[in-house]
């Protein structure tokens, strides 16, 4: 991978098998978090950032830092063809992946729910803080179980109070992406929240 530049985007995908959710096809967390892919790819590229996109599944996805049409083409095709069908936690494999983010840079990290290791990423989001590097992460809602507070169709998405920790007290700009999250200007407002 080329060294990264002060306008270099990173997109870190949860690609293991146990982490999805929802089965397959367009309900499933997978398609979600590769149409925020693809639609963070296309933003930041469209706005002058180089941009690599990486996650574990059988083979590592890892498309190196570029910018241009042709990565966009590139990171698309990628995505049409990715599976979840990792053998690691997210966390371990943005710790391999670690390397690839550049100091000064901005990264995403697509969550498909907010089940994950808090204490091994607030290790992880130490370690890309430490180089300066804005992080934001992307979280995929999980439905509320109907008959609990808060449930409906018009409920705000919310994180359980150990994520949304985790996050703020690592200095990472998060939002929870629920199927009502309008697509358009996705990028914009995450990086203007961040």
């Amino acid at each position: 991978f080329e060294q990264a530049s002060a306008t270099e985007v990173t997109i870190l995908l949860d690609l293991e098998r146990h982490a999805q959710r929802g089965g397959s096809g367009k309900r499933s967390s997978l398609e979600s978090a590769v149409k925020i892919a693809a639609s963070l790819a296309r933003h930041a590229l469209a706005g002058g950032h180089a941009v690599q996109i990486a996650g574990r599944s059988r083979e590592w996805l890892a498309l190196p830092s570029r910018t241009g049409e042709s990565q966009l083409h590139l990171i698309l095709d990628h995505l049409a063809r990715v599976e979840a069908r990792g053998p690691l936690p997210f966390h371990e494999a943005v710790a391999q992946a670690a390397s690839l983010v550049g100091a000064a840079g901005t990264v995403f990290f697509i969550f498909p729910s907010p089940n994950f290791d808090t204490a091994a990423f607030a290790a992880l989001f130490a370690l890309f803080r430490s180089r300066g590097t804005r992080m934001i992460a992307v979280v995929l809602e999980q439905p509320p179980i109907s008959g609990q507070p808060g449930a409906g169709e018009d409920a705000p998405p919310r994180l359980p109070r150990e994520c949304a920790d985790c996050f703020l007290l690592s200095g990472v700009s998060y939002t929870v992406f629920s199927r009502r999250t309008p697509w358009e200007n996705l990028f914009d407002n995450l990086v203007t929240a961040a």
